[in-house]
Formats: structure tokens, C-alpha cells, sequence
């Protein structure tokens, strides 16, 4: 449950920032996920901890595609 959980989190980080880029905000995820941003802190420490998990991620799906 959490690691699904934590995979939508971050497929809604990486749809917001490309819409937004850098300057996407809890807020903006919480409403990309229609969840509150309590909840997005339950997985996440904070943004920074929440940015640098998704570009992990993103590399991580590169490779396995490759």
C-alpha cells in the first residue's frame, strides 16, 4: 500500500512538473492527486526530499527500459 501510494506521489511530482517546473508546490500535488498534502507528508519528508526521490525514479525507469 505505501510504495503504491509513494509511485502515485511521484507520477503526479513528475505530471506537475511539467507543467510547472520547478516551482510546483505540495499544493499543486495534493490537487493533481485530489488528496491533502498531510498525506503527501506521510511519505515524504518535504519538497526537497520529495524532487530528489523523483529524479531517482526517473532514472530508475530509464534504465529498465533500456
Amino acid at each position: 500500500m505505501m510504495v503504491e501510494r509513494k509511485e502515485q506521489i511521484l507520477n503526479a511530482t513528475i505530471n506537475v512538473f511539467h507543467k510547472k517546473g520547478l516551482k510546483f508546490t505540495m499544493d499543486d500535488i495534493a490537487s493533481e492527486l485530489a488528496i491533502s498534502k498531510k498525506t503527501i507528508y506521510t511519505v515524504f519528508r518535504d519538497k526537497q526530499s520529495l524532487f530528489l526521490q523523483m529524479v531517482d525514479y526517473c532514472f530508475d525507469k530509464i534504465k529498465e527500459s533500456e
